[in-house]
């Protein structure tokens, strides 16, 4: 069963592309003409297209008890900013 995204305001346009060429199924907030929505909107929104709010946004994780069934929330941490620096500045 393929899990179909909708991608948050915060989520770079590359990672969204990314995903794209691997075949992800992949609807961003900005394409659905609900970029200027709040959290708890976009989350609604989501979930009324039956697709996985993907996020980099920390505020979701304090937002997990609005997953309710058919609210899901795929947040991604990549760790402290000063860590991805050092990784693209080659230390």
């Amino acid at each position: 069963m393929a899990v179909a995204l909708y991608m948050d305001v915060h989520v770079h346009s590359s990672v969204t592309e990314q995903l794209r060429r691997r075949g992800i199924d992949v609807l961003t907030a900005q394409d659905d003409d609900s970029g200027d929505l709040d959290d708890e909107e976009l989350l609604g929104r989501s979930a009324a297209l039956g697709r996985v709010m993907f996020t980099f946004d920390i505020r979701f994780k304090a937002r997990r008890g609005l997953a309710a069934p058919g609210k899901g929330i795929c947040r991604l941490d990549l760790g402290p900013s000063d860590a991805l620096d050092d990784r693209t500045n080659g230390a």
